[in-house]
């Protein structure tokens, strides 16, 4: 389980929900504000917001990489809203049936 989704599988299922990305939005506005407003004297702000988002992509590789296997074989049904917090995105990957003889 990442920082920044929730996986759950069942025996028909996986559910995967991206329910921080509204406040990953909010974190890199104010980061990057901050960065802009500061000047060149605060190199670490610039630091800082590059660490959090090399941590994002790092945490999303793997979601993101299952994602697209099931996307490209027709098995997601996807709902939800990136920049909600009420209603988060969430993707549902339904499994492959094994052969029936």
């Amino acid at each position: 389980m990442g920082l920044f989704y929730k996986r759950v599988e069942t025996d028909r299922e996986i559910i995967i929900t991206y329910s921080c990305w509204p406040s990953l939005y909010v974190a890199l506005a104010v980061g990057f504000g901050a960065g802009l407003f500061a000047g060149r004297g605060a190199v670490w702000i610039w630091g800082a917001v590059f660490a959090f988002v090399l941590g994002f992509l790092v945490d999303m590789w793997k979601p993101t990489r299952e994602l697209k296997r099931a996307m490209n074989s027709g098995r997601v049904t996807v709902s939800g809203s990136k920049y909600s917090f009420s209603n988060p995105f969430t993707a549902v990957i339904t499994k492959k049936s094994p052969p029936q003889f």
